[in-house]
């Protein structure tokens, strides 16, 4: 049983770790710090007293060298790491819930602590290894739980005799040879995405989990890693789980005190499985290259051959990327990736081919007499039938046997499109098989789909950040065709954001990647990390030790076709622990009762399977998070932030608003609203007359250029050129920079070098005036003086 709550201790020569666990079962573990590195872990189980006296006994033992300290208190220990010969640890310091499952909390890593253990050595080199480390950002996106692993799905978590997927252990490197796979400090954390919602049906609630792991094999950056190595990993490999279950109950099926329904869907994104790349990462397009033409396709066998080990058959294909292009790119991926996948189905049995569906989705999306959405809910529907869903309860269980594959060119913002839609459709079937609603169809617009369209926008938005550096581009709007002209700017700014980061930020996370996942090990390399070329052989093998392939035809393992039986695995029982008799709770505090409901309150009786008749009520549930703080802060603002913001206006604006109509409450309607009707402050009103009238022929420039409102500032400009100790007295200006700036207020650009002479190294007075406007700072010929306009 895994600890929980850890107490970090120090004496002059070693650090002792004394960890407990809910039922109040400590366990020490301590480190010596003058030898070689060991993580020696006591056998012995304590009570609280016990330890109290051991802590006692060590202070007075070790008070004559500064005696015993504790540092910190932490909540599980991330791994361990050296480089060149320090060797430091990770704590975590910060957690916050984010999901419940079957009685089990998942906890999101919200800060972490890393410290030497070791004498710290000084070597140049170590300290830039460190820095290179800790670009890589683990208070993101990183998560775990003490009783439930959430490496497995959750078929293969109440399935007998499965261990961790440790392609999604995030921290396996960093544990690895530190401590056996039963030691209770051992905590397997994933990287991705976890988010958890209810609908509420009357007051009858139903979880909505959906879990995201990314696999840290072929992990990298989006130009940096495309297609597939040697061992048939993909790049941008994400397993998605969609978890619904009734929570009339808690527990999972199994232990003692539970008939809980469970209902799970797998997807799976990632990279086409071939050899190629993208070169020229400072154009917009790069164009794509086929680094090496395999005839029997060695990657792309290995890669399904895992997964069907993973999942089982059929393997459905979902490929995205474009047919039709004014510059044929994607378009030659598209003729390898079918040539592959029909080279591969030779050697299958017929019944167990992988079924290959290719269709240009951004093309259908701009023509107007095709429907995206129906399209792919018809594939979605198709994948239900052929694979089915992963659901358990009182009639007894259904497994899911195979696994959509969905794949664009990033596997970003058409894909989590078209995994949306096969989630709402799989919601529907697991809605059904739960006995929640009499047939499995849900309309769109209603509280369910939106809020699981929410939970998928952030899931992607993640996902994108974490691969290509910038928010989904395109959103489930632009395929619905219902986005408002507005979203462009939105996307061009996304689109600008992804460029920047591909072109000048990929690298550096990608070393920082190769460095955390243990790809790159300085002790055993004879180059630097800084001074490699390229990172192509830390993912591949040398050409001369590469492995041939078992089978040219017969590319798969047997036993992967096989259905393997289904032996439920009784998990540990979460009763005590979920409701702790040692700890006074009220129900507002539990988790439970604070996730994001589809209900606005306990008056809401609209059913959330059906369209709200009142458009703007659905406000409440928005189609997507508008801030990357995901769903639950957005959907949590409620209108005393109106109340807030009137707070800070003027009177005048107040007495306006009581006149208005009042605006919607939910919070997409009102910010449009506040787009196309704008409140704005008095001063921000005269800020705008003065920008609108600063070229405007109302001024007589050629009679009195004083009277114009930016003369006063032109003026200070100029004297302080001349003179910068008499700028703030009375001076008239030279007859040439009045005339010069007369002729850039009439014609709206400098036609004459203003005070040329008062500058010693030829800088146009205009530059320096335009320069000081837009930044605040007087350029001098000497130095720059920051100076407030």
């Amino acid at each position: 049983m895994r600890l929980r709550d850890f107490d970090l201790y120090e004496t002059k020569t070693r650090l002792m770790i004394v960890g407990t666990n809910d039922y109040m079962i400590y366990r020490i573990a301590k480190i010596d710090k003058a030898s070689d590195f060991q993580f020696v872990v006591d056998p012995v189980s304590y009570t609280k007293r016990e330890v109290e006296q051991i802590l006692e006994m060590m202070a007075n033992g070790n008070r004559a060298s500064g005696g015993l300290k504790l540092l910190t208190r932490f909540y599980g220990i991330f791994g361990f790491v050296d480089f060149l010969g320090g060797k430091y640890m990770i704590l975590i310091t910060k957690r916050s819930q984010v999901a419940l499952l079957g009685g089990h909390a998942i906890y999101h890593i919200d800060d972490t602590l890393m410290f030497s253990i070791a004498p710290k050595v000084e070597k140049q080199e170590e300290m830039r290894y460190l820095q290179i480390f800790t670009q890589m950002d683990i208070n993101k996106s990183f998560y775990y739980s003490y009783s439930y692993d959430l490496s497995q799905s959750l078929q293969r978590n109440l399935q007998d005799g499965q261990e961790s997927n440790l392609m999604f252990v995030w921290n396996h490197f960093l544990t690895e040879n530190v401590y056996p796979n039963d030691s209770p400090f051992l905590l397997p954390i994933i990287h991705g995405f976890v988010d958890q919602s209810k609908v509420s049906v009357f007051g009858h609630n139903i979880f909505v989990t959906l879990i995201a792991r990314r696999s840290r094999l072929f992990a990298g950056a989006r130009f940096l890693k495309r297609g597939s190595n040697d061992n048939g990993q993909v790049a941008n490999d994400v397993e998605t789980e969609q978890i619904v279950f009734d929570c009339a109950t808690t527990f999972f099926p199994g232990s003692s005190y539970s008939q809980s329904r469970y209902s799970s869907f797998l997807q799976h994104r990632g990279s086409i499985p071939l050899y190629w790349s993208q070169e020229g990462l400072m154009a917009a397009k790069p164009s794509i290259q086929m680094d090496l033409i395999d005839p029997f396709y060695t990657a792309a066998a290995r890669h399904f051959d895992n997964l069907l080990q993973r999942y089982g058959s059929p393997i459905m294909v979902l490929n995205l990327v474009k047919a039709k292009e004014k510059i044929r790119r994607e378009g030659i991926l598209l003729q390898h990736f079918t040539e592959a996948i029909s080279y591969l189905n030779q050697g299958l049995p017929e019944q167990e081919r992988i079924r290959y569906i290719a269709w240009d989705m951004a093309r259908a999306s701009k023509s107007p007499d095709q429907d995206v959405i129906k399209f792919l809910e018809k594939i979605a529907q198709d994948v239900i039938a052929e694979t089915r869903f992963f659901v358990t309860g009182k009639n007894g269980t259904t497994l899911q046997s195979g696994i959509l594959r969905t794949n664009c060119i990033d596997c970003l913002d058409r894909t989590n499109a078209a995994q949306f839609v096969a989630g709402k459709v799989a919601l529907e079937h697991q809605l059904h098989a739960l006995g929640i609603i009499g047939t499995a169809s849900l309309p769109f617009d209603c509280d369910a789909v939106n809020l699981l369209n929410a939970m998928y926008h952030d899931h992607g938005d993640t996902i994108a950040l974490q691969y290509g550096g910038s928010h989904l581009v395109n959103t489930m709007e632009t395929y619905r065709k219902i986005s408002r002209w507005t979203t462009n700017s939105r996307d061009m700014i996304e689109s600008v954001k992804r460029y920047y980061s591909n072109s000048f930020t990929d690298a550096e996370k990608q070393a920082a990647m190769n460095l955390f996942l243990g790809i790159y090990q300085p002790k055993k390399s004879l180059v630097h990390l800084w001074d490699l070329p390229t990172d192509f052989y830390l993912h591949n093998d040398p050409p001369f030790i590469r492995n041939p392939p078992k089978s040219y035809i017969k590319w798969f393992n047997p036993e992967n076709l096989e259905i393997k039986p289904f032996a439920k695995k009784l998990l540990e029982d979460m009763f005590e622990r979920y409701y702790n008799p040692r700890r006074l709770e009220a129900l507002g505090e539990l988790f439970a009762f604070k996730i994001v409901c589809t209900a606005n309150n306990a008056e809401d009786l609209v059913s959330p399977f059906s369209v709200r008749p009142d458009p703007q009520h659905s406000g409440y549930l928005m189609l997507y998070s508008l801030n990357i703080g995901g769903v639950k802060r957005w959907l949590a603002l409620t209108d005393n932030e109106q109340t807030k913001e009137d707070q800070n206006q003027p009177e005048k604006i107040k007495e306006e608003r009581k006149t208005q109509e009042p605006r919607p409450a939910g919070n997409t309607a009102r910010l449009a609203m506040q787009h196309l009707e704008p409140l704005v402050s008095e001063q921000e009103e005269e800020e705008y007359k003065r920008y609108t009238t600063q070229f405007s022929s109302g001024y007589d420039m050629q009679e009195s250029p004083q009277l114009h409102p930016e003369y006063q500032l032109f003026k200070r400009h100029v004297s302080l050129a001349q003179d910068p100790f008499r700028a703030g007295f009375q001076q008239a200006l030279p007859i040439q920079d009045e005339n010069a700036y007369k002729k850039y207020i009439l014609s709206g650009s400098f036609e004459a070098n203003v005070g040329l002479g008062a500058l010693s190294n030829n800088l146009l007075r205009e530059e320096g005036y335009q320069g000081w406007l837009r930044s605040g700072k007087f350029i001098n010929p000497r130095k720059i003086t920051p100076l407030s306009a």
